[in-house]
């Protein structure tokens, strides 16, 4: 009966075995290969000025966005004596299509001997749908005796960044 036992565990063994082996002989692999490519379109990335400017001073400005909100125009006058300034707001808005946005700021003034030039961004990485304000501060440095006037241009440089 033992031996009767052991034959039939063997030849169940065989058996398995011969199947695992006659079903690895009759499958076959499949494999897909390809490629995914996505486009960079242009229209999928825009900040853009808001319109909406704030301006504290002690003289007149004029702050306004124009061009189809990829230029602002500060126009400052009044300034008479050292040490008076101007600072204008103009709100950055991100209405990109999935991307945020770093933003970096940078000035040139043609008159630093009698104007100080500072700009700043208040938060210089906007999430979709996020605004932010782009800060410039003019300041008189000395009481002219005749009329000083300076070109000031300032950049606001928006890199593209995926959003999580």
């Amino acid at each position: 009966m033992k031996n009767k036992k052991t034959f039939v565990g063997i030849a169940l063994l065989i058996v398995v075995l011969v199947l695992g082996i006659a079903y690895a002989a009759i499958t076959d692999t499949l494999t897909i290969d390809g490629s995914a490519i996505a486009g960079v379109v242009d229209a999928n990335f825009k900040v853009a000025f808001t319109g909406n400017t704030e301006v504290t001073n002690d003289a007149v400005a004029i702050a306004e966005a124009v061009d189809g909100e990829k230029t602002a125009e500060l126009n400052v006058t009044g300034l008479k004596a050292a040490g008076e300034t101007v600072t204008a707001k103009f709100e950055v808005d991100n209405t990109s299509n999935g991307l945020n946005a770093d933003l970096a700021v940078a000035h040139v003034n043609d008159n630093t001997e009698y104007f100080e030039v500072t700009t700043s961004v208040e938060n210089a990485n906007i999430a979709v749908d996020g605004k932010t304000n782009v800060v410039v501060t003019v300041k008189l440095l000395k009481t002219p005796i005749e009329q000083q006037e300076a070109n000031i241009d300032v950049t606001l440089t928006a890199t593209a960044v995926v959003a999580d």
